[in-house]
């Protein structure tokens, strides 16, 4: 029976078709034989054939690898074509903003479709994606490895809290109180990084 070593090995679909079926099935045992099924792509009457302890050695890994905590990466190969990661912030528009803040955490394919776009051109470490044109086109991610997703997903959380504890004595040293006031009524900065923050799910899959 083979099953996947790393989240490299399993793609968005059927990542969230795991989490569905972990979300929504009550009963252990079926559980393990849908996830089985799956991933291995045995059918439930073939996996009923191998003794319990097998299917449950294979179960264990296969959680374990779903709660791996994959690395960030800038760019990567779907369909034959390299796609690659917004290259700059600061210069996000605002509707790409607003999109991710709306689905990160919440619509993985949404939000790839966000952060990740066609390289149109690049030069050793340097290149540039194609415009962002929203996110009616999310389902070709569907069988991008899920460590692409999850890896992005770690990096803002840790990008937007490492900001919110810095920001806070930066604006203590460098602003006003006026100007701080100015800036809590314009929802300029913290508030925005809040949500953004606060809007990622990284609770592990049991």
């Amino acid at each position: 029976m083979r099953v996947p070593n790393s989240l490299n090995e399993i793609t968005i679909d059927k990542y969230l078709k795991a989490v569905d079926i972990i979300n929504n099935e009550d009963v252990e045992l079926s559980v393990m034989l849908r996830i089985l099924n799956l991933f291995t792509g045995k059918s439930i009457e073939q996996l009923m054939e191998y003794p319990l302890a097998e299917l449950d050695k294979n179960y264990q890994h296969i959680a374990k690898v779903l709660n791996e905590k994959p690395k960030f990466q800038k760019t990567f190969f779907l369909d034959g074509k390299e796609y690659g990661f917004i290259p700059n912030l600061e210069q996000m528009k605002s509707g790409e903003y607003i999109d991710l803040t709306n689905n990160l955490g919440k619509d993985i394919l949404a939000s790839m479709a966000v952060m990740y776009r066609p390289i149109t051109r690049k030069f050793k470490d340097v290149y540039d994606i194609e415009k962002y044109k929203g996110t009616d086109n999310k389902d070709i991610f569907k069988n991008a490895p899920i460590s692409v997703y999850l890896g992005a997903q770690v990096f803002f959380w840790n990008l937007t809290n490492d900001l919110l504890k810095l920001m806070p004595q930066f604006l203590e040293k460098e602003l006003t109180a006026e100007q701080i006031a100015d800036l809590e009524k314009n929802g300029v900065g913290l508030s925005q990084l809040s949500e953004l923050a606060e809007s990622i799910d990284l609770r592990p899959l049991k």
